[in-house]
C-alpha cells in the first residue's frame, strides 16, 4: 500500500470513527487502528478474536488515554448485555465473519434502539467484471491467510436483511476494490414478537 492510499484509507476512518460517542464497542479491532480517532470521553469494549492483537490492544488503549476493556471473542457472540452500547464500529471487519447473519443480530442485540452501526467495508465488485473474478479467485487464500476475510462478502445485503436502515452511504473504489461506509440504524422500537 502506498503512503498515498494509507493516508486516504485513514481519512476514511476518522470521518467514520470519530462522530461516535459514549458507551462504543469495535467489532474486530485488530491492533487499534481507530483508537487515535476516538473521542477522549468515548468508553471503549474492544472486540477481537485472536489473543496476540487483545495484547496490542490494551497497550494502545494506555497509550491513547481512551477507558478501554479487551474482550476476546467473535462477532457472532457479543459476551454484553442487551442494549448495552451507544454505537458499534467495524472497519474492515465484517468481511471475516463466519456467520454474517448471526453477527448482523448480535450487533442489533448490544445496540440501544435507535443508535447505530458505523462502518467502513470494502464489497464484491459487482458480477462479470475483472475485479470480480479476481476477488472470487482469490477468496480462497484470503479467507486462509488474512484472518478469514471474504472479498466477495455481500455487507450492505446484511445490513438491510438484518433491519437496519442505512444512513450517510457513501460508495467509492480503493485501488478498483469498492467500499461502502456510513451508518446501520437500529430501529427505534424492537421488532415484535
Amino acid at each position: 500500500m502506498t503512503s498515498t492510499q494509507a493516508s486516504i484509507i485513514q481519512k476514511i476512518r476518522e470521518q467514520t470513527v470519530s462522530p461516535v460517542r459514549g458507551s462504543v464497542l469495535e467489532i474486530g479491532a485488530g491492533n487499534g487502528e481507530n483508537f487515535p480517532y476516538l473521542s477522549k470521553s468515548v468508553v471503549l469494549t474492544a472486540l477481537e478474536p485472536d489473543a496476540k492483537r487483545c495484547r496490542k490492544l490494551a497497550e494502545r488503549g494506555r497509550i491513547q488515554g481512551i477507558p478501554t476493556t479487551i474482550l476476546q471473542g467473535k462477532c457472532e457472540n457479543i459476551p454484553m448485555p442487551d442494549n448495552s452500547v451507544d454505537a458499534v464500529i467495524s472497519t474492515f471487519a465484517l468481511c471475516s465473519v463466519d456467520d454474517p447473519e448471526r453477527a448482523m443480530s448480535e450487533i442489533m442485540r448490544v445496540l440501544r434502539p435507535g443508535c447505530a452501526l458505523h462502518f467502513v467495508e470494502h464489497i464484491a465488485a459487482p458480477q462479470r467484471t475483472f475485479i470480480h473474478t479476481l476477488q472470487r479467485l482469490l477468496a480462497p487464500m484470503s479467507r486462509r491467510f488474512n484472518h478469514g476475510c471474504d472479498p466477495l462478502a455481500d455487507t450492505q445485503r446484511h445490513f438491510i436483511t438484518a433491519g437496519f436502515s442505512l444512513e450517510d452511504l457513501q460508495r467509492r473504489e480503493f485501488s478498483g476494490i469498492p467500499m461502502i461506509s456510513g451508518r446501520a440504524v437500529c430501529p427505534k422500537q424492537p421488532p415484535q414478537s
